[in-house]
């Protein structure tokens, strides 16, 4: 099954873009929401699957990947991304989804799920939860410090990766070669990382504080699959029993000697996903 990138335009202003697989036709959709400086093509592992039960849609945050670049540092906030994904889903008539995201595509999700229940059918949030200490976004924030302004080539591009995102743990060169090729661009022969710089302005701008996402937590009744990775700051186990202590019937899967945040490239990790989906 190929793999189709589509733009739509959002409040008459910017592009988002966004990677599709399956059948436009198939009523049952998982989109898919990668994390803070990731991309769409975080989940062709998973969607190429999937993409036979399902339309899979796979969006570029603004300011990643193919998306455009806002022009303020400030408008990289959640009421923006949140808004664009409405657009998305009004623009494709997507009336009733499932709903996967990955640390800030999870919180996109939650409070999707918390406000307008009947968008999102079923929610799997990847490492995320209802807090996030103030530790966890520094220790985030220091490894967005040391990106070098450019890569002489797509192999600088992926040993860097390696550095910053060990704690992804394990994935198969492969893997690693498509998330330099997918995270990266090239510019008059020199490599860039693939999302605006504006991002971590704003991003550090947070990081002093915990992200408390209790009361929206708490408003959320779908059914939800939540993705530990065991080694994570950003989802910690005590979060985690205070989160099934609210709602008792999620579905928490833990996978070991991988920190924030799994990347559902291998199939030890996908194929939980698919089971829970899929049953």
């Amino acid at each position: 099954m190929d793999v189709k990138q589509n733009y739509i335009t959002c409040n008459h202003s910017h592009r988002m873009a966004y990677t599709e697989w399956g059948d436009t036709n198939n009523p049952n959709v998982l989109i898919c929401v990668h994390g803070l400086t990731r991309n769409s093509r975080d989940f062709d592992f998973l969607a190429k699957q999937l993409c036979h039960q399902y339309r899979v849609i796979c969006p570029d945050i603004i300011g990643r990947g193919k998306s455009d670049w806002l022009p303020q540092a400030k408008e990289y906030n959640y009421e923006t991304y949140v808004t664009d994904m409405l657009n998305l889903m009004n623009q494709l008539n997507l009336k009733n989804v499932d709903w996967l995201g990955t640390s800030m595509g999870g919180i996109i999700g939650m409070s999707i799920a918390a406000t307008q229940p009947q968008l999102i059918r079923r929610l799997i949030l990847n490492d995320i939860g209802a807090f996030v200490s103030k530790q966890a976004l520094q220790r985030i924030s220091t490894y967005l410090k040391i990106i070098p302004p450019f890569f002489k080539n797509l192999k600088a591009v992926e040993m860097h990766l390696r550095d910053i995102y060990m704690t992804f743990g394990y994935l198969p060169d492969e893997q690693w070669q498509q998330l330099a090729i997918h995270g990266s661009y090239k510019k008059e022969g020199r490599y860039y990382l693939g999302y605006d710089p504006k991002i971590f302005e704003i991003f550090q701008q947070h990081i002093n504080q915990d992200i408390d996402l209790w009361q929206i937590w708490q408003a959320i009744n779908i059914p939800m699959m939540v993705i530990h990775g065991e080694d994570s700051d950003v989802l910690t186990q005590e979060t985690l029993n205070k989160m099934k202590a609210i709602h008792p019937s999620i579905f928490i899967v833990h996978y070991p000697n991988v920190g924030h945040a799994p990347m559902l490239m291998t199939k030890a990790q996908t194929d939980k996903i698919i089971n829970w989906l899929l049953k």
